[in-house]
């Protein structure tokens, strides 16, 4: 019995472990191969390598399979960014704005004991979380010492802070030791 493709009905090459082609759904989804093969079922479909290289031309990639994406979508009549002036007795549509917050003002919002211009600071600056200590945790977590190590030795000022801990660390086993 020779296989034959599902689509254009060639025979379908032989090999060592196999034919040589592909189920229609490994390939795209079912809504697309109900509109690229209304005729065929599916889920029993094969294809021939030339018709899944036509597959990949008319498709389009979305996660592990294809999607197929319509040459010609309906037509649709097309918004214009900018409202028609041709009816003089309408006013322009109004604009929608974005809902804000309503929330009273305290009395000392804009209030402030000295009006000078440089007197007030500013808040104080959210600190931010380096790259470095999220690599070094994941490190950690996995109990890659010697990479977390490096990755911490490249950061400026670990070094020293590191050999200062270790030199109290020192300090104290030798006093230790001598008692």
């Amino acid at each position: 019995m020779e296989l034959r493709c599902s689509h254009c009905n060639s025979p379908i090459e032989r090999q060592a472990k196999g034919y040589k082609r592909k189920s229609l759904l490994t390939l795209i989804d079912l809504k697309s191969a109900q509109k690229l093969f209304p005729g065929l079922n599916p889920r029993e479909a094969f294809l021939c390598f030339s018709c899944v290289r036509q597959v990949y031309q008319k498709t389009k990639k979305n996660g592990k399979r294809r999607i197929y994406v319509d040459p010609n979508p309906p037509s649709a009549p097309a918004r214009s960014t900018r409202p028609a002036l041709s009816i003089p007795g309408e006013p322009p549509p109004l604009k929608k704005l974005k809902k804000r917050l309503k929330t009273q003002l305290n009395e000392h919002d804009y209030s402030t004991r000295d009006h000078e211009p440089g007197s007030c600071r500013p808040p104080p600056a959210r600190r931010v979380r380096r790259v470095a200590v999220s690599q070094v945790s994941g490190f950690l977590r996995r109990r890659n010492f010697s990479s977390a190590l490096n990755r911490l030795l490249q950061e400026s000022g670990f070094r020293e802070a590191l050999i200062k801990v270790c030199g109290k660390i020192i300090s104290n086993e030798v006093r230790v030791s001598k008692n």
